[in-house]
């Protein structure tokens, strides 16, 4: 039971779980997700410029 006492204006009240948890839970992941994408490209870079010199060179 809740009891308010004061002003006769209303009040929200809520008692639900807070989601901060999950959003920053959800924010890290994101990020992972990204540097892991951005890190993957980058190799894929390097062996394909290592690739077209190899075969440059040849």
């Amino acid at each position: 039971m809740v009891s308010v006492s004061g002003d006769t204006g209303q009040r929200v009240f809520s008692f639900s779980q807070s989601i901060f948890p999950k959003m920053f839970l959800a924010i890290l992941g994101g990020g992972a997700v990204s540097l892991l994408v951005a890190f993957a490209g980058i190799g894929i870079g390097i062996w394909g410029l290592v690739k077209f010199l190899k075969n440059e060179s040849s």
